[in-house]
C-alpha cells in the first residue's frame, strides 16, 4: 500500500482555492427605540410630500359652470351683438344660452301668421312711424297681454335650461321674465341696448336683491327712479372687444373690397335687418353720382345690408357700374362682427339710423356718424344720436345737404380725441356683476 502524507492549509486561504475560510460573525447590534422612531418619522414626512406634489401636479377638476340663460331677439342686430358682448365677457367659466322668446308669431287680419320680428322690421320699414312709439311707449299697460303671450313661453324657457342667472337685452315683456325668474328664484340681470333705456325696466317696480340693471353710464339713475339704489351697477355698453381695439387687424373683407390704405371709406348701415332700404339705395346712388366732384382720391361706399337680400340685389347694377370708377359702391349681405369692427375703423363717416348697436360701436371705433334726418327714429334711439352730438360725433343730416356733409366729414377725418365712451370695461364690469349675482347666497 501506498503511503500519503497529509500537511496541513492555512486558514487564510480564500475561496477561490477550493477551501472554506471561516468568517468572523456580526456583533449584534442593540435596539435602539428613539432611532426607530425618527427613522419612521422621516419615512412618513418624505412619503407625504411625495403626495403633495403629487397632488399639486394633478390637474384640477373643473367646477361645474353656472348657467346664463340670455334672452335676445333678431330685431335689426343690436340685440344680438349685445347678446355676443355678454357671451365674450363671460368666457368658459360660464355655460351661456342664447334664447329668442320673443321672436313671436303675430297674426294679421288677411296677412296671417308673421314672425314677430319681421313684424317689427315690417313696420319700422313701412308702418306709420307712430305704430312702434306706441309699442315702446306703453309697454306697461300692456303688461297682462305681455304676460299671457310670453309668460309660458319664458317659463319653458326656464325649466329647460335651468339657469342659475337670467340675462335680457330685449326691452319688451321684461315684467313677464321678472315675474317668471323671481317665481324660480333666479337672479335677473337687464342689459339695456339704448341710452335712453327706461322702456327697459317700467314694467320691474319691486326689484329685490337679486336684480341688476346694467347702466351705460353712472349718471342715468334718474331714468329708472322707481328703482332702488341697490339695483343700479354701472358698467358701460355691450359692446364687442373687436370695435374697442386700439389698432384692428387687416380684414379679409377690406382686402375684397380692395380698400388701400389711403382710399376713403363711407360706411351706409340702417341696422341689421336692412329696413330702411329705399334710403340706403338713394343715398349710395346719390353719392355714387356726385360725390366725386366734392372729394379727391379714391372713395368707398360700403353698404351694409344685413339679411335683406333684396337690397343687395337692388344696388347690383350701382356695384357694377361702379367698378372701374374712382368713386367705387359696394353691396355687402350679412357681415361677421369682426368683418364690421374692421369696416368701423377704416371708415371716415358712417350714414346711419341712431340704433344702440350702431351708434356704441361707431364710438368705440372713433367713427363719426351721419343721421339720415328721412329715416324715422323711435324715441328710444334719440337719446343715442343726442349723446353722439353732445360730443360732435353724430349729426342729423337732410337729404339734399348729404353730399356736402360727407364731403366735409372725409376732409375733416377722424377726431384726434375719442368721444367718452366706457364700453372698453364694458367685459370686466359685467363680469363682476354677474359674479355677484351667481354668488351662493346664505339660506334663511
Amino acid at each position: 500500500m501506498n503511503s500519503v502524507t497529509l500537511t496541513s492549509v492555512p486558514l487564510t486561504r480564500s475561496v477561490s482555492d477550493a477551501r472554506y475560510v471561516p468568517r468572523a460573525r456580526a456583533q449584534a447590534v442593540p435596539y435602539d427605540e428613539n432611532a426607530k422612531r425618527t427613522q419612521m418619522r422621516a419615512f412618513l414626512s418624505e412619503r407625504r410630500a411625495q403626495a403633495a406634489m403629487a397632488a399639486a401636479l394633478a390637474p384640477t377638476p373643473r367646477p361645474t359652470p353656472k348657467r346664463v340663460l340670455i334672452l335676445s331677439s333678431d330685431a335689426g342686430s343690436g340685440h344680438a351683438a349685445a347678446a355676443r358682448a355678454v357671451q365674450l365677457a363671460l368666457g368658459a367659466d360660464y355655460k351661456v344660452i342664447i334664447e329668442r322668446p320673443f321672436d313671436l308669431d303675430v297674426s294679421l287680419p288677411s296677412v296671417g301668421p308673421v314672425r314677430g320680428v319681421d313684424f317689427y322690421n315690417m313696420v319700422q320699414a313701412h308702418g306709420p312711424p307712430i305704430v312702434l312709439d306706441l309699442l315702446g311707449g306703453f309697454q306697461r299697460l300692456a303688461a297682462p297681454m305681455g304676460e299671457t303671450l310670453h309668460g309660458p313661453v319664458l317659463a319653458q324657457l326656464m325649466d329647460k335650461n335651468k339657469p342659475d342667472l337670467v340675462v335680457t337685452v330685449v326691452p319688451m315683456g321684461n315684467g313677464a321674465v321678472f315675474k317668471e325668474a323671481d317665481a324660480r328664484n333666479v337672479p335677473l340681470l337687464v342689459v339695456p341696448t339704448d341710452l335712453d333705456f327706461g322702456h327697459f325696466v317700467d314694467q320691474i317696480r319691486t326689484p329685490g336683491e337679486r336684480f341688476k340693471l346694467a347702466l351705460p353710464f353712472g349718471d342715468m339713475r334718474t331714468q329708472a327712479a322707481h328703482l332702488p339704489e341697490s339695483a343700479f351697477a354701472v358698467t358701460g355698453y355691450p359692446v364687442r372687444p373687436d370695435f374697442c381695439a386700439a389698432e384692428q387687424a387687416r380684414s379679409s373683407t377690406l382686402d375684397a373690397l380692395e380698400i388701400g390704405p389711403a382710399d376713403k371709406v363711407v360706411m351706409i348701415m340702417m341696422g341689421g335687418g336692412g329696413t330702411s332700404s329705399d334710403r340706403v339705395i338713394a343715398n349710395a346712388q346719390l353719392l355714387g353720382t356726385s360725390l366725386g366732384e366734392a372729394v379727391q382720391g379714391r372713395v368707398h361706399i360700403v353698404c351694409v345690408c344685413g339679411r335683406n337680400d333684396k337690397m343687395r340685389r337692388d344696388l347690383g347694377p350701382w356695384v357694377n357700374r361702379s367698378a372701374r370708377s374712382r368713386i367705387r359702391v359696394h353691396a355687402l349681405g350679412s357681415c361677421d362682427g369682426n368683418d364690421v369692427a374692421a369696416l368701423m375703423h377704416k371708415a371716415d363717416v358712417l350714414i346711419t339710423k341712431p340704433g344702440g348697436a350702431s351708434v356704441n360701436e361707431a364710438l368705440a371705433a372713433n367713427l363719426p356718424q351721419i343721421y339720415d334726418r328721412s329715416v324715422h327714429a323711435p324715441f328710444w334711439e334719440l337719446g343715442n344720436a343726442a349723446y353722439a352730438q353732445a360730443h360732435a360725433m353724430g349729426d342729423w343730416v337732410d337729404p339734399k345737404d348729404m353730399v356736402a356733409k360727407v364731403a366735409a366729414a372725409l376732409a375733416r377725418g377722424k377726431p384726434r380725441t375719442p368721444a367718452p365712451n366706457p364700453a372698453r370695461s364694458f367685459p370686466q364690469r359685467i363680469r363682476s356683476v354677474v359674479d355677484e349675482l351667481t354668488k351662493p347666497r346664505d339660506k334663511r
